[in-house]
């Protein structure tokens, strides 16, 4: 059997960091075959933000991406005017104090 190196695409949670896996870790040959498996996985993306089924992206405003129509329009009741993805050390910060 013959090795041979290749490159290729694995994702990985831009919130929790999990990466994408089952029994094995899917390895994708481009970006639209790696778009294709995340969303049979239900892995959310958005722009250039992927998350896993695990996650809520959450937005600047506190609400989860869901509560923006999935980043396609303003939270009900809510002052924001769209989605703003939180940075990853915003969450961990915000996950932090609510404990």
């Amino acid at each position: 059997m013959g090795l041979e190196k290749t490159a290729c695409l694995v994702a990985r949670c831009d919130v929790c960091r999990t990466i994408q896996e089952h029994d094995y870790i899917p390895h994708y040959a481009s970006e639209s075959e790696a778009h294709e498996g995340l969303e049979n996985d239900e892995w959310r993306m958005w722009e250039d933000h992927i998350w896993c089924y695990n996650c809520d992206p959450p937005c600047a405003c506190g609400h989860g991406f869901g509560d923006h129509d999935f980043g396609e329009a303003p939270c009900q009741d809510c002052p924001c005017q769209g989605y703003a993805w939180k940075e990853v050390s915003e969450v961990e910060t915000s996950k932090a104090e609510a404990r």
